[in-house]
């Protein structure tokens, strides 16, 4: 019966199947949760900080004395089947009588490559430098590398279920790769913890490379997050209490600052609700209605979530006015008549006193409505001066 690892570095609720077994990171420098740790026998659980879950997963390859197939998951990430359930491992067994690794689903880039997207949340020098020491020390696999940099689609999160033999494999080349690293890197370069844990973002790199360059047959399954970060959280509440206070310039202050050391809480995996576009967008609103002392959305409410389904709701008016659906709004602007467009949000907007800056922002953060953002704007000023807004 396979075995799946949940990594954990806090308290949480474990599936109720006993053979999904936690494991404590970097339990060696952190109060005992009452799990199993990775802080005995051969291990690096005092380079947790470095390494993330990936402390949990030598622990693994160094102490497990088992030939069960094994798998990695994460506290808020599980596989899940069709049904949103979280799947029996008695299921990973009978996939790799066919498959070699049972993977997440593939995620697809669209407009950016696997090296673009690593860049948007860490220092992309230090993968580029993984690249160099692969190309040096294992010249066999830098096309893979090569190729796995260009493509636009990966497999996330560093989860996993696949034989013993293959997990001992995977662990035996990659961490030969991420100890090589660690006298390349300028560690203090690093202001934050959470691109202190490079290795960890390697980690997935390695992983998506490794099946690449073995040609693995994998078994893709949509993942489960059950929880967003708590830090997501902290930070939304902390805007909120600031919005209430009408302090619109040390929320956005604080908001864009948090992101800047953490840029994982603006990622899909993390922000659950998918609000934190939408609240960029309502600061630099609220800050450019404020610089110029006009009537606008702090008028009409200073609750942050009023305001989220606020900015969602124009959305909704402007791409109806568009006709999103029919030739993909292409048609949209070119022929409807402003009064046309009045009337599909007549009295809303002057109940919410929607300005021009709303719609702009909303419009630049959307891929359809982006292109006629100058239009909508015109229009939407027009209307003002005739005073129907």
């Amino acid at each position: 019966m396979a075995k799946v690892y949940v990594m954990t570095h806090k308290k949480f609720n474990p599936p109720e199947n006993k053979d999904y077994v936690p494991i404590h990171v970097g339990r060696e420098k952190s109060e005992d949760l009452g799990y199993i740790g990775d802080d005995t026998g051969d291990n690096i659980s005092g380079l947790n900080f470095l390494y993330g879950e990936l402390s949990g997963v030598y622990w693994l390859w160094k102490n497990l004395d088992s030939n069960e197939n094994i798998g990695i998951c994460h506290y808020r990430r599980y596989f899940i089947d069709d049904n949103k359930k979280i799947i029996d491992p008695a299921v990973f067994d009978e996939e790799l009588k066919e498959y070699d690794m049972i993977v997440s689903y593939e995620n697809k880039l669209s407009n950016m490559n696997f090296r673009e997207a690593f860049a948007r949340a860490n220092n992309v020098e230090i993968l580029d430098e993984m690249g160099n020491y692969i190309k040096e020390n294992f010249p066999e696999d830098y096309i893979a590398f090569r190729e796995v940099m260009k493509s636009k689609s990966s497999y996330i999160g560093n989860l996993m279920v696949c034989k013993k033999e293959t997990f001992d494999d995977y662990c035996n080349w990659a961490f030969a790769i991420l100890f090589g690293m660690s006298n390349r890197i300028d560690y203090t370069k690093f202001t934050d913890l959470y691109h202190l844990r490079i290795f960890g973002f390697l980690g997935e790199a390695l992983l998506n490379i490794y099946i690449f360059k073995n040609n693995l047959k994998v078994k893709s399954h949509r993942v489960l997050i059950t929880d967003e970060k708590a830090e997501t959280r902290e930070l939304r509440l902390a805007v909120s209490q600031l919005i209430k206070l009408h302090q619109i310039e040390e929320a956005k202050e604080l908001f864009y600052k948090v992101l800047e050391t953490r840029p994982d809480l603006n990622l899909k995996d993390s922000d659950l609700t998918n609000s934190m576009t939408i609240i960029a967008s309502i600061l630099d609103v609220l800050n450019a209605e404020k610089n110029i002392a006009m009537k606008g959305a702090l008028d009409y409410s200073d609750d942050l979530n009023v305001l989220i389904e606020h900015f969602k709701k124009v959305e909704e008016i402007l791409e109806e006015s568009l006709g999103i659906g029919d030739d993909d709004g292409l048609m949209g602007l070119k022929t409807m008549k402003k009064n046309a467009y009045y009337e599909g949000f007549k009295g809303y907007f002057e109940k919410t006193h929607t300005s021009a800056f709303v719609v702009e922002a909303i419009c630049q953060k959307s891929k359809r409505l982006k292109r006629w953002t100058n239009d909508f704007i015109r229009i939407h000023l027009e209307l003002m001066e005739e005073g129907k807004i």
